[in-house]
């Protein structure tokens, strides 16, 4: 709710800027955050929950400006523990990381091992792989689909469904938004 982000907004804020490395400024609209620096867009944090295997799944989507994703984090769920409830796990949730727009509109679930080199990728710890090896691998898989969660195909689809819908939304009000501001020569803030 409003209230409860309102209460963290410090919180967030101090997240927002160590992500953004800078002097970025933060405008709250809605329940999204929109980060800028220098009066740019950088990015949108988006908040949202859709239906899991169980009961809803609550996200937090961060984007930027082309609406490609740039991380994802469960908040809450009740998927089951060791099936579903993996939906938190990095080898799951940083797949969607770093997937264009253009990919995420057609995004489906695979039930295929998850390679390993690609694994080892979205669970890399600081300074076990060279920043050429990380980025060789991401691109390589960049335009995959999502790697289903061993014996939990329905969290795996809801949460590759959630995410696609939220973002595909989003980017469909920021388009109509911008028209109308441009035509009408609004003052935005964000």
């Amino acid at each position: 709710s409003a209230i409860s982000l309102l209460a963290k907004k410090p919180d967030v804020e101090k997240a927002l800027a160590a992500a953004l490395k800078g002097s970025a400024s933060f405008v709250y609209a809605d329940e999204t955050i929109v980060a800028r620096m220098d009066g740019k867009r950088l990015a949108y944090v988006l908040p949202g929950h859709f239906q899991g295997f169980k009961t809803w799944i609550r996200v937090m989507l961060a984007i930027d400006p082309n609406f490609n994703v740039l991380g994802l984090e469960i908040l809450e769920h009740e998927e089951d523990p060791g099936l579903g409830g993996d939906i938190v796990q990095d080898f799951f949730k940083n797949q969607f990381r770093n997937k264009p727009f253009q990919k995420l509109k057609e995004l489906d679930v695979v039930k295929q091992p998850l390679p390993e080199e690609y694994r080892k990728v979205l669970e890399v710890k600081k300074g076990s792989m060279t920043p050429e090896e990380i980025e060789r691998i991401r691109a390589k898989y960049q335009d995959s689909d999502i790697y289903s969660l061993t014996g939990a195909t329905i969290s795996s689809k809801a949460v590759t469904d959630g995410v696609k819908g939220m973002v595909k939304r989003f980017a469909y009000r920021v388009e109509v938004l911008d028209r109308v501001v441009q035509a009408q020569k609004l003052p935005a803030a964000f």
